[in-house]
Formats: C-alpha cells, sequence, structure tokens
C-alpha cells in the first residue's frame, strides 16, 4: 500500500504539472489543482524521508511567491504562464510543508506573519483615488487606467498597479499561510474558532449593503475562514 501511494504521488505530481503548464485548456488546469493537492497529502504520508519532502514543498513555496509577483504582459506569455501556475504550487506546496516540516512552532509564527500581510494587502487603499473625482465604486480597472492615462497621472499609475498587484495577492498570501497555520499550530481549537469567526465574517460582509469595499472582499474573507477550518478539523 505505501509504495502504492508513492507512486501516486509521484503521477499525480506529473501529470498535474503537465496539466498546469500546457497553454490552452482551463479545465485541465483546475484539475491540475486537484492532482498536486492530492500529491502534497501522499507525498506527506507515504515516503520515509521526510525532510526531502519538506525541502521540495519549501522550494516549490518559494517559486510560488516568486511567481506571484512576476510582471505579466501580452508580450510575456511564459511569465504570465507562470504568474498563473502561483496559486497551485502555493496551495499544494503549503499543505505538504506543513504536514512534514520539524520546525512547526517557526513554521507557525512565519505563517501566521505571511496571512497577516495578506490581509493589509487586501485592504490598502488605492492611494490615488482620494485625489479623482468619481468614487471608488464607480470605477472598473480599464475606466481607471484609461482616467489616469487621459489625465497623464503617470506616478499615480504606477502607485495604482503596485495597488492592484498587491491587492490580487492577497488571497494567495492569506491561503498559504492559514494553511500552514492549521496544519502545525498546536492550538486547534484556536485556530477552529477564528476560521469560523473568518467564515461568519466574509458572510456578513458579503450580505451588508453599506460598505463596498467590505462587500469586494468578503469572498477572500469566507474562502480564507473556509480553507483554514477544512484543513484543522481534518489533521
Amino acid at each position: 500500500m505505501k509504495n502504492r501511494n508513492q507512486i501516486a504521488a509521484l503521477a499525480a505530481v506529473i501529470i498535474g504539472l503537465v496539466f498546469l503548464y500546457q497553454p490552452r485548456y482551463i479545465l485541465l488546469k483546475g484539475i491540475a489543482l486537484l492532482l498536486l493537492t492530492l500529491a502534497a497529502i501522499l507525498s506527506a504520508t507515504s515516503f520515509s524521508k521526510k525532510r526531502i519532502v519538506e525541502g521540495i514543498a519549501a522550494i516549490s513555496l518559494g517559486a510560488g511567491f516568486i511567481f506571484l509577483y512576476l510582471p505579466v504582459s501580452k508580450d510575456t506569455p511564459i511569465l504570465s504562464t507562470l504568474h498563473g501556475s502561483a496559486f497551485h504550487l502555493l496551495f499544494a506546496s503549503a499543505i505538504a510543508f506543513g504536514m512534514t516540516t520539524r520546525l512547526k512552532k517557526l513554521a507557525a509564527i512565519a505563517a501566521a506573519i505571511i496571512a497577516i500581510i495578506g490581509l493589509v494587502f487586501l485592504y490598502q487603499p488605492y492611494v490615488f483615488l482620494f485625489t479623482l473625482d468619481m468614487p471608488e465604486e464607480f470605477y472598473s480597472l480599464r475606466q481607471l487606467q484609461d482616467a489616469i492615462r487621459n489625465e497623464g497621472h503617470q506616478l499615480k499609475g504606477r502607485l495604482f498597479q503596485f495597488s492592484i498587484l498587491l491587492k490580487d495577492s492577497a488571497l494567495h498570501l492569506m491561503l498559504a499561510g492559514m494553511i500552514v497555520v492549521a496544519v502545525v499550530s498546536p492550538r486547534k481549537v484556536l485556530i477552529e474558532r477564528m476560521s469560523l469567526g473568518g467564515i461568519t465574517l466574509g458572510l456578513v460582509f458579503l450580505c451588508q449593503p453599506f460598505w463596498i469595499l467590505l462587500y469586494q472582499t468578503g469572498f477572500q474573507i469566507l474562502l480564507g475562514g473556509l480553507t483554514a477550518f477544512i484543513v484543522v478539523a481534518h489533521r
């Protein structure tokens, strides 16, 4: 059974990576996330050399963080593909790393810091919007870019792009951090309560009609809390 799980883990990794980096079919990229997650769980439970699995997971986490902040444009399809794979790598690697790491206390602290940074990125403001005439909720991304270009706000445009980059990476950081914390933290009851709190807040944010920012971020809070609760409840 153990050898069978090891073979299944290796097969899932190979097929998952092939599906992840093929350029045409979005459905295969979704399947790749399931395969890589399965490979992470099987690798952490079936291989006796946990240190090797931990090292590979740590490298994959680092690659995921690097890919997350790669510049993306139509002229750089390779970078765009790597950027698009960041979520898969971070999600699967966080599971494998949390299940195999020896430095549980240090890993829990570092992961909690990463999750908090993600939360800060999620709520950092579009700094230049206060100088424009229209309220934030009336702007789509394209409208904001056109407004910046028409008024010649080059510095504000760069700040806007940087702000978008931080906000887009927030969920990735939150999920990776929460998964590791949920796996390695000895305070299981506390993590469960915090996860339930995140689920509750996410639902409230999505249903409240008063503040557009809370509505826009409610899904991320809900998903982060739900993911952490599922992980901590099954460990």
